[in-house]
């Protein structure tokens, strides 16, 4: 199993907006053919890491007010 493959799938997943990333475990599933339980184990582990893999690759600095002034800076304009 490949994570990273796994999380990119998630990230597309989550950009074109065809589920809710709650229900994104069955996705999973039935492209990667995992059990329930391996499922369910990375699609939780790809929410609990979403926000630092997005954030860092654009070089902003996690959990500081500049770092998140800069994220919002940037989506907005």
């Amino acid at each position: 199993m490949n994570k990273n493959e796994i999380f990119e799938y998630l990230d597309n997943l989550r950009e074109c907006g065809i589920c809710n990333m709650y229900e994104s475990g069955k996705f999973v599933r039935e492209e990667f053919g995992l059990n329930r339980n391996e499922a369910r184990d990375i699609v939780i582990e790809w929410m609990q890491t979403y926000a630092e893999r997005m954030h860092s690759d654009k070089g902003y600095e996690i959990g500081t007010k500049e770092g998140h002034d800069a994220f919002v800076e940037k989506r907005n304009g």
